[in-house]
């Protein structure tokens, strides 16, 4: 009768193989006798070609040793023996088969041999093999339950983690390791996608068997039979206490240095308030001071107090502007405001200190520009101040020109506008590899220039935040010696 096998196909579903069995008789010396059809197909030869030739041959060299053996204890006994080996068909391919070997009746002198090809179940078991070695050796945890949620295997990671043998889990449902820190509505909610048939994943805060919590990233699958009805669940479970640690650790790192920045903040604020004033008050005294009847010289050195007051006066609010933008705090004020008279004003708040160096300052806007938009003047001026009293400073001659015209880049629409706004000097220039780092905190194009033209390198920075909060970029284009252009683009609303 044929021999049936029964296996699991690749989808899952079970998959039936009706082979009929190899059958033949050879002698003592295992010569074919009689050999009935399925051997002759499997051999791709007909029973007549084969009576005569050597069964031994046909088995695979490693396997030969072990099949002469069964044979000698086969004829020694008198008894049926049974011995799996690997047999080379007509197509020069090796199948697993399982051979049993009964000696004919005393006298006879051959015996009788029935194979049933296995090569697939020997493969399926070969799988199985190389599932349990990645199972057992697997870095994270592993469990497998039956359908009520009792645990029939974990792996050894299982008990590294958990601290549980696997004697001790075994038949026991995986609250073992409830630790009570959870809430039960996580629970139900997993048991009920489960159930569901559905993928679970999620986070557990469970307890060793030591006593310390530990926390678990899992996920977890339903297993079904060939009807689809769920058989099993399979874990796979990560430990994450320690990422979990690392993440607290950043998050109570990043409050303190919240905490920090704004403690630096306030400390800004009031340093500049406990400045400010009696600074005011040096200042105004100077003011006065100069104006009385006096001598040059103390003309001259109340001159370099009022420059030197009104200097550092500059710097702190500077300070103060720079602290307020890296905390996200300034507010746009928009208000409509005359763009030719934001701009002309700009300029002409150091009309004085270029008049002394032979410097011109010269405006344009655009006929497109409109005359009335709406939008922060004060911040729109302090960028232009600053822009412009730079280009002031870095310049000794020539002439410095404003330049207002519509932004390429910007979409018009019929509410609002974007314009591009330039400050080009004839001044001393920046180094090509410079102009990017020119726009960050505290940096300059040459540390040198400090000390010859004063400043501490925060000015840009702040245009350049004030810049983007309008809704705009900043940018400069220069060559040592041939001078600067600084551009920026900004946007508004138009009425």
């Amino acid at each position: 009768m044929p021999f049936r096998i029964y296996l699991g196909s690749s989808d899952g579903t079970p998959d039936t193989t009706i082979a009929p069995p190899l059958c033949w008789t050879v002698d003592s010396a295992g010569a074919y006798l009689v050999v009935n059809e399925a051997a002759a197909v499997f051999f791709g030869q007909s029973a007549e070609a084969l009576r005569g030739t050597s069964w031994l041959e046909r088995v695979h060299p490693s396997d030969r040793d072990s099949c002469r053996a069964a044979l000698a204890r086969a004829g020694e006994t008198g008894l049926a023996v049974q011995v799996e080996h690997r047999l080379r068909g007509g197509d020069g391919g090796y199948r697993w088969v399982l051979s049993t070997a009964t000696p004919a009746p005393s006298g006879a002198r051959s015996i009788a041999t029935t194979c049933f090809d296995i090569t697939p179940v020997h493969e399926a078991v070969e799988r199985l093999k190389i599932f349990s070695l990645a199972a057992e050796q697997s870095p994270v945890s592993i469990v497998i339950t039956n359908a009520a949620g009792e645990i029939e295997y974990v792996n050894p990671k299982f008990t590294a983690t958990t601290g549980y043998s696997r004697d001790e889990v075994m038949g026991k449902n995986p609250r073992v390791l409830k630790s009570g820190e959870m809430p039960i509505e996580g629970y139900r909610d997993m048991w009920a996608e489960l159930a569901a048939g559905r993928e679970w994943r999620g986070e557990f805060h469970n307890r060793r068997k030591d006593g310390t919590l530990f926390w678990e990233s899992a996920v977890i699958s339903p297993v079904r039979d060939s009807e689809g009805k769920i058989t099993h669940y399979f874990a796979v479970k990560e430990d994450i206490t320690e990422n979990k640690r690392l993440s607290a650790m950043m998050a109570d790192a990043q409050r303190k240095a919240q905490v920090a920045q704004r403690a630096k903040n306030e400390f800004l604020n009031n340093m500049s308030h406990e400045l400010r004033t009696p600074m005011n008050g040096i200042l105004g005294m100077a003011y006065l001071l100069r104006d009385a009847p006096n001598d040059p010289e103390r003309e001259t050195y109340l001159r370099v107090l009022s420059e030197s007051t009104e200097a550092l006066l500059a710097f702190m609010s500077q300070l103060l502007d720079l602290a307020s933008l890296s905390e996200g705090t300034t507010v746009l004020h928009v208000a409509p405001f005359d763009l030719a008279h934001c701009t002309s004003h700009a300029a002409g708040l150091f009309a004085a200190a270029a008049f002394e160096k032979g410097i011109t300052i010269e405006t344009q806007i655009d006929a497109e520009v409109p005359s009335i938009v709406a939008g922060d003047s004060l911040r729109l001026g302090q960028v232009l101040a600053n822009l412009i009293g730079n280009a002031v400073k870095f310049s000794s001659t020539g002439k410095i020109t404003v330049k207002v015209v519509p932004d390429p880049s910007f979409a018009v629409s019929g509410s609002s506008a974007g314009l591009r706004f330039s400050v080009q000097d004839e001044g001393i220039g920046i180094a090509t590899d410079k102009l990017d780092i020119i726009f960050e905190p505290f940096e300059r194009a040459d540390t040198s220039s400090s000390r010859k033209f004063g400043g501490a390198g925060v000015g840009l920075a702040i245009a350049r935040r004030l810049v983007e909060a309008m809704g705009g970029r900043i940018w400069a284009v220069s060559r040592p010696g041939h001078g600067s252009t600084f551009y920026f683009t900004a946007q508004f609303q138009t009425l």
